[in-house]
């Protein structure tokens, strides 16, 4: 009579097998769920400034929409209507997250530059938003959906570039080059290549891509 139990070689071969394709498919897998996963809060983060805006004009009126406005009248303004659970105002503090931010590239922290170190905000989802004063009372937002955990780059974890226009009113952040692709966000659309750029321009791109993240 044939026996039908598996010899220990036929199992380790088994085994042997299934890791391989394991180690095969896993890290593609992982790949997916982490860019699908920045996607749905960048886009939660970017809802919440949104909210925030069309709250506060709704409350306060657009008070702050004024010649002389600055990035501290604009905080006032919207900070009253964002989920904050913490605010940074010492750029030593690194418990709010944007700090030493890393460029898309990956080979220096230049990228800080576009962060206001003293204005950063830590938000109940524990996503990094970032206000700093630009020109013409622009307002230049920078946020990281991890906060102080992940990556800390941009393109990754981290956009940069991202503006409040006074005089796009409510519509916080429309799009420069594509309004209809999210009606609230107007970012710089340059570069996002991930060996030679910054990563100004990536979440343009992501957008464009419908919300795909495909430079890399």
């Amino acid at each position: 009579m044939k026996k039908n139990a598996f010899t220990l070689a036929e199992v380790l071969i088994t085994l042997g097998i299934i890791g391989v394709v394991a180690a095969l498919v896993m890290p593609g897998m992982l790949d997916r769920y982490e860019k699908r996963s920045t996607i749905l809060k960048t886009q939660k983060t970017l809802a919440s400034l949104q909210g925030a805006v069309q709250l506060a004009a709704a409350h306060d009126g657009n008070e702050y929409l004024s010649a002389n406005a600055n990035v501290d009248d604009f905080i006032k303004w919207i900070s009253p209507y964002l989920p904050i659970a913490k605010r940074c105002t010492s750029a030593s503090d690194k418990s709010c997250g944007l700090y030493e931010v890393t460029c898309l590239h990956g080979r220096d922290t230049g990228c800080t530059q576009f962060v206001d170190l003293n204005r950063r905000f830590l938000l109940t989802s524990r996503a990094a938003v970032s206000f700093q004063y630009y020109n013409n009372s622009n307002i230049r937002i920078a946020i990281d959906v991890d906060g102080a955990k992940g990556k800390n780059r941009v393109g990754y974890d981290t956009w940069i570039e991202i503006y409040y226009r006074p005089d796009y009113g409510t519509n916080l952040l429309a799009d420069y080059a594509a309004e209809d692709y999210y009606p609230i966000i107007a970012v710089n659309w340059e570069g996002c290549n991930i060996k030679t750029d910054a990563g100004k321009g990536c979440l343009t791109m992501v957008m464009k891509d419908g919300w795909k993240i495909n430079y890399r």
